[in-house]
């Protein structure tokens, strides 16, 4: 059965743990490529296969995302950073900016995106997802974040 978006608000509004270490995986046929997946709790049910977080980050072209799923295959809520956007079926079909958060509706699944204004100093990626963390209701503890190590420095 296909997500609906009010099961998506829904679980977007109940409160949540971060199970585990965010860990930085670089890809190794794209070393360029960073991803972290974690397992997230729903709170109230102690369900912890229903739901995931999914980090990623773009050293070349300066982009990340981070993505709340559902059942592995469905995005709840992702935040992008650094990549532009068309949403479906506007007319006129209008660019949405490099900084966007999507939200799944019924008539477009995840492909529909808006520009957030709750965003401060996006390009601090430890700071956008606590931001993202925050907004999800999803609790966890500073040492669970982890750090992205990247040429040398930590971002």
């Amino acid at each position: 059965m296909a997500l609906t978006e009010v099961e998506a608000e829904a679980f977007l509004t109940e409160s949540k743990e971060l199970q585990g270490r965010v860990k930085w995986r670089q890809r190794i046929e794209a070393p360029f490529l960073y991803r972290a997946d974690v397992r997230v709790l729903l709170t109230e049910s102690g369900d912890v296969g229903t739901l995931d977080l999914v980090l990623t980050f773009n050293e070349k072209a300066q982009t990340f995302s981070f993505i709340l799923r559902y059942g592995k295959t469905e995005n709840i809520r992702r935040l992008d950073f650094n990549k532009s956007h068309m949403n479906p079926g506007a007319n006129p079909r209008k660019t949405i900016g490099k900084l966007h958060k999507h939200k799944w509706t019924d008539a477009y699944q995840d492909r529909w995106a808006y520009e957030p204004k709750d965003i401060k100093g996006p390009w601090d990626v430890r700071r956008s997802l606590v931001n993202f963390l925050d907004e999800c209701h999803i609790d966890y503890d500073p040492k669970q974040l982890g750090n992205l190590r990247v040429q040398g420095r930590w971002i």
